[in-house]
């Protein structure tokens, strides 16, 4: 049995900086989490689907890091492009032009881990049984992104929707970005996020706000969590799901929520001074952080 199963989409991604567009590369949860969980020392599986003739290229990367993959057959790889019109990387636009099957309770029947890693990148990515099914079976650490994705074609378009409430509440570690938690929550302030977002069902939250950083809670209470900015950022693609990896990892170290969410921090600054998934140890993640430094009172979050 696998410490991390991760069940989200690998994708096909484009990446445009300054009008400079790359070649079609690798992405996704399914991809930049995979990977880090592996770079970080868990053994992992991961469970995606994508169109038969894009295996070899989408899949090799993670299969050489050593993690377990299934991949099930769709009919189209998801695919994605990536604007930054800006020198800003915490400014990005969003196309889809194709979509992959979604992940059933079927493709995941017998598969077994301490901790599921639920990416889904659009809604309906994962259907909606799976996230009950899996929080029956082990701890289920969700990212929050794909929920508000209208799965259509075209320019990104984040909306909420009610049913989004009755699929968070399956999980115990929740991770979005600020924007994120206004629309699911309908809360100017994240300190005012982070109390509604608990109250759905998940006991740890996570809210990440690109270069300033990031806002936690947990039963312990609220902190605010600094960014380790790197001196030369490079691409922010996969951040956050290096972000949640990292804290996942820290937790089932037993790490507390303060500690692990300095660990994140810390990972999502590694990924961002490079493209590509994360390339760094928890050994040397932890180096850049004072983990024996508790939090003697939790901290209020600001208002953002």
């Amino acid at each position: 049995m696998s410490k991390v199963c991760v069940v989200g989409h690998v994708t096909s991604e484009s990446i445009v900086v300054g009008g400079h567009r790359s070649a079609p590369t690798v992405g996704g949860t399914g991809f930049f989490s995979s990977f880090a969980y592996r770079k970080l020392g868990l053994d992992t599986t991961l469970v995606t689907k994508v169109a038969d003739n894009d295996r070899g290229n989408l899949l090799t990367t993670l299969e050489h890091a050593g993690v377990t993959i299934r991949c099930l057959g769709s009919r189209e790889t998801l695919q994605f492009e990536n604007i930054y019109p800006s020198s800003d990387p915490n400014l990005r636009l969003q196309s889809i032009s194709g979509f992959a099957d979604p992940l059933t309770t079927d493709d995941l029947v017998d598969v077994f881990a301490d901790v599921f890693h639920l990416g889904p990148l659009a809604a309906g990515d994962i259907e909606p049984p799976l996230f009950e099914e899996l929080a029956a079976r082990g701890t289920v650490a969700l990212d929050g992104q794909g929920l508000l994705r209208l799965r259509r074609p075209g320019q990104v378009v984040l909306q909420m929707a009610p049913k989004i409430r009755n699929l968070v509440q399956h999980a115990r570690i929740l991770k979005t970005d600020t924007e994120e938690a206004r629309l699911l929550t309908g809360c100017n302030s994240t300190q005012d996020a982070l109390t509604e977002l608990q109250s759905w069902g998940p006991s740890e939250i996570l809210i990440t706000d690109g270069s300033r950083g990031s806002s936690i809670c947990s039963p312990e209470g609220m902190w605010e969590i600094p960014a380790y900015p790197p001196t030369d950022p490079v691409d922010p693609t996969g951040c956050g799901d290096t972000y949640l990896a990292g804290y996942v990892t820290a937790r089932l170290k037993g790490l507390t929520p303060y500690q692990s969410a300095h660990v994140g921090a810390v990972a999502a600054s590694h990924k961002l001074a490079y493209a590509g998934p994360l390339q760094a140890s928890f050994d040397e993640l932890s180096e850049q952080i004072a983990l024996e430094a508790e939090a003697v009172d939790p901290v209020a979050t600001s208002h953002h």
